[in-house]
This record gives structure tokens, sequence and C-alpha cells, in this order.
């Protein structure tokens, strides 16, 4: 991928609100092999995504599983965008969530059984709530400039 292209991951009108929460990363390496991240929803959402961003060195692609609600996420580490800079590689994974989100307390874990290290840099969980007096139209796009930092971007109208 070009640095500076934009792709888009969800779009559309959707009547209702978003919600997003964002959370600190951290590394991940042969001691702490595992974290876990707890958030709150209000309602069931009628969509809810998962963006998490990482850093590793290029030459591995460590094991790491993630698990929502004690669903198994993924057996692999797979990013949907990955920024390749010197000998580092900037990755982005993200999942629509929707069918494992629930009303209260969701758990979120990311767990590393290989030996390569892993550096979570973000955590964003993004809820989209019905509500017939809002309307939202969104392209959702992940930007990764020149820089390596990554942007996401939403054009909301009400």
């Amino acid at each position: 991928m070009p640095k500076g292209d934009l792709r888009t991951f969800d779009e559309g009108d959707f009547d209702g609100s978003l919600e997003v929460q964002s959370f600190r990363g951290i590394p991940l390496d042969n001691v702490k092999r595992s974290v876990g991240y707890a958030f709150e929803l209000e309602k069931k959402p009628a969509k809810l995504y998962i963006i998490a961003s990482a850093e590793r060195d290029l030459k591995s692609m460590p094991k790491l599983r993630m698990w929502v609600n004690d669903f198994s996420l993924s057996k692999e580490f797979k990013p949907n965008i990955e920024l390749i800079e010197d000998k580092r590689a900037l990755s982005t994974i993200i999942y629509d969530i929707s069918p494992f989100g629930k009303e209260g307390k969701n758990e979120l874990s990311f767990v590393k059984s290989s030996m390569d290290p892993l550096s979570l840099l973000s955590l964003v969980v993004v809820a989209f709530y019905p509500d017939q007096d809002i309307k939202t139209s969104i392209p959702w796009t992940l930007d990764d400039d020149s820089k390596g930092k990554r942007e996401l971007r939403v054009r909301k109208h009400r």
C-alpha cells in the first residue's frame, strides 16, 4: 500500500450515534505475554468494531491470539494494513465484532504465544447505537501517513 493511502473499512448512512473508546497499548515480550482490556457498552450496539495498532520487527511474524468475551477472533497475527519503515512494520488489525458485543462489561484480550516481540500501540473500540433522531454518514478510513502515524477519520453529518 502506498504511504498516505486511505482504506475504507465501512461506509454508508446510519440512523444513530457513535461511541468511541480508546486504550493505551503495551509491549508484549517473553515476560509479559498477554494483556486484557475491559470496556462497557450501554446497550447492544448495531455495529461494533475493534481497531488495534501494533509494531513488530519486520523479520518476525508473532503468534498473537485475540479474544472477545471468551470467543477467539484469531489464531494468528494477520494485519489488515501494514506500513513498512526501515526494519519495522506498523500493523493495523480491524475486526467487526458486532455478534460478540453485549450490554454491560465486555472483555478483549491479546495473548502472544511466540518468542517474537510485539508492541500493541493502541486499541480503539467503536460502537454504533441506533437512534432515529441522529443521522450519521460515514466513510470510515484508516490513514497511514509517511511518518507511520495512524489517523482514524470519520465524516459525521446530523
